[in-house]
């Protein structure tokens, strides 16, 4: 009796830590996958910037591979992200959120170092753009 008490709580150990495991790795990935795909939206909005390329343009990962570091993609099942717009920002494949709450298109704000303000202004996208005008457009 006791060797089968031994055996089970052995399994019931195993089997808590192979779940504990599980969610931690999927947690990891998910923060991951966010990582990856805030440094694929800063390409896309660097390059609309550089390019003068307007933010409905949809960006491919292999016209932003100059701007990444290393491959894009998400860490849960290996896959490529979509071609996505500025607007809208990149999107996971394997549905984990990004900005999860803000409406697209998304909204920007005339701070100067806003970049994504910066390529609404570029194309004419005012009505995207939250807070106090520009200062030059306060003078006139």
């Amino acid at each position: 009796m006791k060797k089968v008490i031994a055996i089970l709580t052995l399994f019931l150990g195993l089997l808590f830590a192979a779940g504990f495991w599980a969610l931690r790795t999927q947690a990891a990935n998910q923060q991951r996958c966010l990582n990856t795909m805030r440094q694929v939206d800063s390409a896309g909005i660097q390059y609309c910037l550089e390019q003068r390329l307007s933010p409905t343009n949809a960006l491919s990962l292999a016209t932003l591979s100059p701007y990444l570091k290393r491959e894009a993609r998400c860490p849960s099942g290996q896959f490529d992200y979509a071609p996505f717009t500025v607007f809208n920002g990149p999107v996971c494949p394997n549905g984990h959120p990004y900005e999860p709450g803000v409406p697209r298109p998304r909204r920007a704000t005339y701070a100067e170092h806003d970049l994504l303000g910066a390529v609404y202004r570029q194309f004419g996208f005012t009505n995207l753009l939250d807070g106090v005008a520009e200062p030059n457009r306060l003078s006139q």
